[in-house]
């Protein structure tokens, strides 16, 4: 085993500290290593996402790091076209239904490799508020949302920007798109959506994003929004 290969498994069962300084590490670990150049790549522009994310260990780090490269990857070479996204629904217990089903708990996005909650009730806290919330109160219906294990699964998280961009190729509308109301029945296109991604020029400002106008926003935590919390979900089912 190579010495490079014996201290990458030695920084993957450390207890993780700072994201920076873990990405340092690897990074350097990975020169001349195709496999690991190929997982960094682009990282940077997850970092403010991945810094959100509480690792309970390295390693879960860095299969975030890669789950997350792989959807960025597809969005960038644009190797998911809107006609070729296969969209499944998802039960209480995180099995696949058949598209017909009337009853669902979460939809997945093969194409992205995602799985987003979905309120079809309209009402309750869970797995998500249909009406706005201030981003203190959002944390909260996540960690609520976490402990009981929403579909079978702990990992739910705010989207980035990016991954609520890719909601908006659901369905297609007068030449433009829209979020498909078959699969998300609780959507509020005229309202702005949380991102757990920060203003670039001022960390203290989070973006929101608007379906019907596909506009952003920079605003503060004390700012009113709905949210839709989403998951990686690589080669599920």
């Amino acid at each position: 085993m190579s010495k490079a290969k014996a201290e990458l498994e030695r920084l993957l069962q450390l207890a993780p500290g700072p994201v920076n300084s873990y990405v340092e590490q690897l990074a350097s670990l990975s020169a001349g290593t195709a496999g690991l150049s190929r997982l960094l790549n682009g990282f940077d522009q997850q970092l403010q996402r991945l810094e959100q994310f509480h690792a309970h260990s390295a390693r879960e780090m860095a299969l975030e790091i890669a789950a997350v490269n792989r959807a960025a990857a597809k969005r960038r070479a644009g190797t998911v076209p809107p006609e070729l996204q296969s969209w499944r629904k998802v039960a209480a217990d995180g099995a696949l239904l058949k598209m017909d089903s009337e009853e669902w708990d979460a939809v997945l996005d093969t194409g992205y490799e995602l799985m987003w909650t979905v309120n079809t009730s309209l009402r309750g806290e869970l797995p998500h508020r249909c009406g706005r919330s201030v981003w203190k109160t959002v944390q909260s219906q996540l960690a609520h949302l976490n402990f009981v294990g929403w579909c079978g699964f702990r990992d739910w998280r705010v989207p980035t920007l990016d991954e609520l961009r890719t909601l908006q190729y659901s369905a297609k509308r007068l030449g433009g798109y829209r979020v498909s109301s078959e699969l998300f029945p609780d959507t509020q296109e005229d309202a702005e959506y949380w991102s757990c991604s920060a203003d670039s020029g001022d960390s203290q400002y989070l973006q929101t994003f608007q379906f019907t106008t596909q506009e952003t926003a920079s605003v503060l935590p004390a700012f009113y929004a709905c949210v839709r919390f989403v998951r990686s979900a690589p080669a599920y089912g």
